[in-house]
């Protein structure tokens, strides 16, 4: 009988030892995957994020006769993702290292600062773009003579400067810690409950609600007022617009939802994964801006049906693009200026 019941015990923890093998061989997997998708996205984004807007400042840079009303914002708006994109560097080395830190304390808060700061950045200009887009139809005249480089200097400044505020705080709450002989940057414990949520709901209504009701009301303003006159950019414009406010939908509001809910939600192996993969979706919208230029570079030279090479396609996009629709713009509020007053023997003079 004793035997018998040596038996079972050794059956039942054998059992057991084989259950809780297969936990945690599935934990590995599953921060295995987390890893790898990490190191993938980072990969592209420094790929394509380096190089796309890299390409975009040297176009910008190089073909300064030829700068548009909205020349300083794309400059700004690749400058950040630039950063962003080289930011990707420490991170990837961190995946590579299964989170280690190697890079010292002041460069763990450096890169937490300089992630949140060039992030909001870019929400920032693109949401200055459509404010300026929209005013270029709604007011074109106004537009027309706020067009100086010094205003949209002073513009990209006041982004900037309101990106600074939202991301001073990720100064003070990184810090390291040595986990199992390891250094690692994380968020700083003493800190971790009076301020996560408070950031992370800064970072939802500042970086990312507001933004988004901004883009949206000025692009249907603008596509309403296009669709009104029929210019004929109007089709060009409406698919470059619609696939603008969709792509910055679609790539921000997954990572916001999910950190907001992992402040307050139990996690788990494939919650993690999720949060991983959304984080991946937000972090790659920092290089589809360049791929945005080429894409409507393609489109104009397919209208005007003439063949461009590679670089043509985004000086078209970044110069053409804007000149073409500011020009439309100001001939139709020059037509509507002659329609509304009786003619004139003295020419009109902007104030």
């Amino acid at each position: 009988l004793s035997g018998n019941f040596s038996l079972v015990l050794k059956l039942l923890l054998s059992l057991i030892t084989m259950n809780v093998s297969y936990c945690l061989s599935n934990v590995t997997a599953v921060e295995e995957v987390m890893r790898h998708i990490a190191i993938v996205t980072n990969v592209i984004i420094l790929l394509l994020g380096i190089s796309g807007n890299g390409l975009v400042m040297w176009i910008i840079v190089t073909r300064k006769k030829h700068k548009t009303f909205t020349s300083t914002f794309y400059f700004n708006l690749a400058v950040a993702d630039f950063l962003f994109s080289m930011g990707r560097i420490p991170a990837l080395v961190q995946e590579i290292m299964y989170q280690q830190w190697p890079f010292g304390l002041a460069l763990c808060k450096v890169h937490s600062f300089v992630r949140y700061l060039t992030t909001f950045t870019s929400v920032f200009v693109l949401t200055v773009i459509s404010l300026y887009r929209c005013l270029m139809v709604v007011k074109p005249v106004w537009a027309r003579n706020h067009q100086s480089p010094r205003f949209q200097t002073l513009m990209c400044i006041g982004a900037w400067t309101l990106a600074l505020f939202f991301s001073l705080p990720y100064l003070v709450v990184r810090t390291i810690e040595v986990r199992n002989g390891a250094s690692c940057c994380i968020y700083h414990k003493a800190l971790k409950t009076s301020t996560e949520l408070p950031l992370r709901m800064s970072r939802f209504f500042g970086g990312f609600l507001l933004p988004f009701i901004i883009i949206s009301t000025a692009y249907s303003i603008l596509l309403c007022k296009l669709r009104e006159r029929r210019w004929k950019s109007c089709h060009r414009t409406i698919s470059l617009v619609t696939t603008i406010v969709a792509l910055f939908f679609i790539c921000w509001l997954p990572h916001h939802i999910f950190v907001l809910l992992n402040t307050v939600w139990t996690k788990n192996a494939l919650w993690g994964i999720a949060l991983k993969v959304s984080n991946a979706l937000a972090y790659l919208h920092s290089c589809i801006n360049p791929v945005l230029y080429g894409f409507v570079g393609y489109l104009q030279s397919r209208g005007l049906r003439r063949r461009a090479s590679f670089l043509g396609l985004f000086r078209r996009a970044l110069i053409e693009e804007d000149t073409s629709f500011a020009t439309e713009n100001l001939l139709n509020a020059t037509s509507t200026l002659d329609v509304s007053y009786s003619p004139s023997p003295f020419p009109l003079r902007s104030s």
